[in-house]
């Protein structure tokens, strides 16, 4: 009956990797604090837990490895952190077009911040590659 409410409601992509992964999110937004707050030992401690599951944290990761944050500098893994993460929107991407259309499931947008990491990312990874 198609007035039912859907069986997966995903509003965000937090929703969407909960959904998928299970909840995941509890490291990247404590690694988040601890990046914010320039604790970046123990947010790469937790951003290894998360990555595969965060656009952020992949971002995040290849930032703390390009410029040596509370670790040493290592360009080729900012690099392949960078190239993660802009992967790993388009898939991402991918999932939603799939996605579409299902029956019983609402619209799916993707974070903004996503959106921002996959974007910063794409500059960096240029900047880098262009060295």
């Amino acid at each position: 009956i198609d007035d039912e409410e859907p069986f997966l409601k995903i509003e965000n992509s937090q929703d969407m990797k909960v959904a998928i992964y299970g909840d995941w999110d509890m490291y990247s937004h404590k690694a988040n604090e601890y990046y914010k707050n320039k604790d970046y030992e123990h947010a790469l401690e937790l951003y290894k837990q998360c990555y595969a599951y965060s656009i952020v944290a992949l971002f995040n990761l290849g930032t703390i490895y390009e410029e040596g944050l509370g670790t040493s500098r290592d360009i080729d893994k900012a690099i392949a952190y960078y190239g993660e993460c802009i992967d790993s929107y388009q898939d991402l991407e991918n999932e939603i077009g799939e996605l579409e259309g299902l029956k019983g499931i609402e619209t799916y947008r993707i974070d903004s911040e996503d959106e921002q990491a996959y974007c910063d990312a794409l500059a960096r990874l240029g900047a880098l590659e262009g060295e």
